[in-house]
This record gives structure tokens, sequence and C-alpha cells, in this order.
């Protein structure tokens, strides 16, 4: 049960609340005391705040825990904890057709994440059942959904804007 909308639609506020988590791991950093260096974590609070009913405002602070350094010993700051803001729009323009852009901004203020400090993500969608089709543009690395958390320490990163295509699965 989601009790945070509960609360919301008791006070009738036009919002969504989600709470996002993922874990990855990186098969191809070398362990150094276990197996659980290669995980990294993702965890997002979506806020979605609706203007009108085919408009909604995105507002989504992310926590990314990633062992990016070859050390466990404690480094001042946890260069491995890091904070991003993400705020959006999404445009139903049907039932079945969104377009949407985003900008995702660095929160914490490090140099391990050299790249990544901010993004834009422009993109399209098409629903079909319980599947997504999502036609993108972005300068982020890689361009699922939560690319964030595979850009971090890409060693040949650059700005450019790259366009790709994604087929998304629906869980209801």
């Amino acid at each position: 049960t989601n009790y945070l909308n509960k609360v919301a639609s008791i006070f009738k506020l036009p919002l969504n609340l989600v709470y996002n988590s993922i874990i990855s791991i990186q098969r191809d950093k070398p362990v150094i005391i276990d197996k659980l260096d290669q995980l990294s974590f993702l965890h997002q609070l979506i806020i979605d705040y609706k203007i009108k009913s085919n408009i909604q405002l995105e507002f989504i602070p992310t926590y990314l825990h990633k062992n990016s350094v070859k050390t466990k010993l404690k480094p001042k700051g946890y260069p491995w904890d890091i904070w991003f803001f993400q705020t959006g729009i999404n445009w139903a323009l049907k039932n079945n057709i969104e377009l949407y852009a985003n900008a995702i901004q660095k929160v914490t203020d490090d140099d391990n994440s050299q790249n990544s400090k901010a993004s834009l993500k422009v993109g399209f969608k098409y629903f079909i059942n319980s599947m997504s089709l999502d036609l993108s543009i972005t300068n982020l690395y890689y361009l699922h959904g939560t690319a964030l958390i595979d850009d971090l320490g890409v060693s040949d990163y650059s700005e450019n804007f790259r366009m790709g295509f994604q087929i998304n699965k629906i869980f209801d």
C-alpha cells in the first residue's frame, strides 16, 4: 500500500510519490575486500505534480552510492556517495503518446564524478499495452532511465548528444 499517496489524496494534493531503488553490479571492477565491492545503489524519490490532466512536473532527488575508489579507507567526504537532483516535464499528447524533457544536476561538491555533473534528456514515448517505446536524445553516456549509475567512472566520457531507442516493460 502506498501510504504517502493516500495522505496526498486525503488533502486533495495533485501529487504522485514513487520510491525507486536499483542495485547494480560492476563485473569489471576489481574486488578489493569482497564481492560487495562491485555493487552500486541508486535511490530516488519521484515526485509527480499534475499541472493539468495531461502535463506533469517531476522532481526527483537521487542518491547514488558507487564503489568508485580503490580503497576501503574512509576518504574525506565519502566520494562514492553522490547526490543528484532531476527535474522535468511530461506532456501526454494522447493516451499513448508522451513527450518529455528533463535535466539532471549533480549536487554533491566533489571531484569524484567529473563526468555527469549536469545532463539533459528529451524524448518521445509511445505506449502499447504494458510496454513503452522510447526515442530520446541525451548527453548522458548511457541512454537508459537510470544511466547515472553507469555514467560515473566512464573513462572516455564526452558531453556529446546521443540518440537512442529503448523498449521498456511496464509492471503494474
